[in-house]
C-alpha cells in the first residue's frame, strides 16, 4: 500500500489548542494516530463545506407504497371440523 511520511512544525504559539493536545501524547505513536484521525475528520468535513451534506449522506429512500386494500370478502365460511 502507498504511504506518505509527514515531518511539520505546529507553533504553540499559532496553534495553542493543537499543540497542547498533542503535546499530552507522549508516544510518537499516539500522535501519529491522532493526527491521522484529525486528518481524516478535516478531509470529511472538507468535502462537506465544498459540495454540502450530500457528500456524505446518502439519499434516504423512496416510501414504501401504501398497502393495497382488496374489496371486502363474503362472509366468512364455517367449515366442518370431523
Amino acid at each position: 500500500m502507498p504511504t506518505l511520511r509527514l515531518e511539520f512544525e505546529l507553533d504553540s504559539e499559532v496553534y495553542p489548542e493543537l499543540h497542547a493536545a498533542l503535546s499530552l501524547l507522549k508516544s510518537s505513536r499516539a500522535r501519529a494516530e491522532r493526527v491521522r484521525q484529525l486528518a481524516a475528520a478535516g478531509l470529511v468535513w472538507e468535502k462537506v463545506r465544498l459540495q454540502g451534506s450530500a457528500a456524505v449522506v446518502e439519499p434516504l429512500p423512496a416510501p414504501a407504497p401504501p398497502p393495497l386494500r382488496c374489496a371486502a370478502a363474503g362472509p366468512a365460511v364455517k367449515t366442518s371440523s370431523r
